[in-house]
């Protein structure tokens, strides 16, 4: 009669009420930290690495917020002052427009990188076109 008239919460509480309960084991009882590094040791397994540190930190198994378990992160990852690498870094590349457009014609007509679909021929009529794609490619 409930299914007939549509009564679906009243029967799956009904259901629930009705089903077997599963005794409790005390030797078995496995806590929520230990089912959650599981579930985060499965997960990174799969290669979701964010996902398996989110399901670490739901319902307190990420450590405490406190100075200890800061020194601890600190002595663990140290920091280290990173090296000047601006005396190494190249001039930039200068690329004269003609250049450009010479390359733009050597493409072969009709030919695309990919998904974009966005050709060298377009680039080529806007640049004749409109000489400020010259300017904005080489500038």
């Amino acid at each position: 009669e409930k299914w007939l008239a549509g009564d679906f919460v009243s029967l799956r509480r009904d259901a629930r009420l009705e089903a077997p309960r599963r005794p409790v084991n005390p030797s078995k009882h496995v806590s929520i930290s230990q089912i959650n590094v599981k579930r985060a040791l499965a997960i990174a397994r799969e290669g979701n690495f964010a996902k398996a540190v989110q399901s670490l930190g739901s319902l307190g198994t990420a450590a405490p917020n406190d100075v200890e378990a800061l020194e601890d992160l600190l002595h663990r990852h140290p920091h280290h002052v990173l090296p000047d690498w601006s005396s190494d870094i190249p001039p930039p590349l200068t690329v004269s427009s003609e250049s450009v457009l010479g390359a733009l014609r050597d493409f072969p007509k009709a030919s695309s990188p990919g998904a974009s679909q966005l050709q060298c021929q377009h680039l080529l009529m806007m640049g004749i076109r409109h000489l400020q794609l010259k300017f904005a490619l080489t500038d």
